[in-house]
């Protein structure tokens, strides 16, 4: 990403980054990152999210198909290390594996080979069968794709045509904030019939569009001086306001 690449650089030059769409935990290391700093979360928090996700839907299994390049493995090691966590915590209970599956950001023939991969281990989500109450029904095809541009049509063709999604198999495909709504518009035939009811997983930061946030800047200014100082104490002492920087 821009981010890591810039990143070291204003690290050296004691320069602080702050950046609002940047999710790599990588970005994390601060021996590496010294002065970088995000407004949204970092995709750690997104595998862990994918992860209780997959567990409160009592899926024993799941595949992340994802882009080889610093997005894409940093969101699937994130979601290897929530899994690992979970299983860690939960031993008494049915363990959940995860299977991850790479291919190249520009070779359609690695997605079909990352798909022909999952076929082949494909194993089956036992969720308790449709007689239990508030669940899915004996098998479910649980996969997170993590791409982004005509990475997303060709996944959805390949799995269509190697018989990963199918019509007689629940699916629950998960699909990382790579994918637009614009990439998915672009798929037809069966390959659109295959992406109905996909969920995209969506991290957002400090951006107008998001409520959370306008709440926030909104009521900043009238916020008790006290809480304004307790936020400021969390922040690293590189990152924090003098204390009457918002005084008039």
């Amino acid at each position: 990403s821009q981010s890591m690449e810039s990143a070291p650089l204003t690290g050296a030059l004691d320069i602080l980054q702050l950046s609002y769409q940047s999710t790599s935990p990588t970005l994390d290391n601060k021996r590496d990152y010294p002065r970088f700093g995000r407004t949204i979360t970092s995709d750690a928090a997104i595998g862990a999210a994918v992860v209780e996700l997959w567990v409160e839907l009592n899926l024993t299994y799941g595949a992340v198909l994802y882009v080889s390049d610093a997005y894409g493995i940093g969101y699937a090691e994130a979601v290897l290390v929530a899994a690992e966590e979970h299983n860690l915590k939960n031993t008494t209970e049915a363990q959940l594996v995860v299977k991850t599956f790479p291919f190249d950001a520009e070779s359609d023939e690695q997605i079909q080979r990352a798909v022909e991969s999952l076929k082949q281990w494909e194993p089956t989500n036992n969720t308790g069968c449709a007689s239990e109450e508030g669940r899915y029904g004996c098998s479910v095809n649980n996969i997170l794709f993590v791409g982004f541009d005509q990475q997303v049509e060709a996944f959805y063709e390949k799995a269509v045509k190697q018989g990963v999604l199918v019509e007689t198999v629940p699916a629950l495909v998960l699909l990382s904030d790579g994918v637009s709504i614009i990439d998915l518009e672009k798929l037809t035939g069966k390959a659109r019939n295959a992406a109905n009811g996909a969920a995209r997983i969506l991290a957002v930061g400090g951006q107008n569009s998001n409520p959370l946030w306008r709440n926030f800047t909104t009521d900043w200014t009238s916020t008790p001086a006290s809480d304004r100082d307790a936020i400021n104490e969390l922040l690293p002492l590189e990152w924090q306001l003098p204390a009457d920087f918002f005084n008039d």
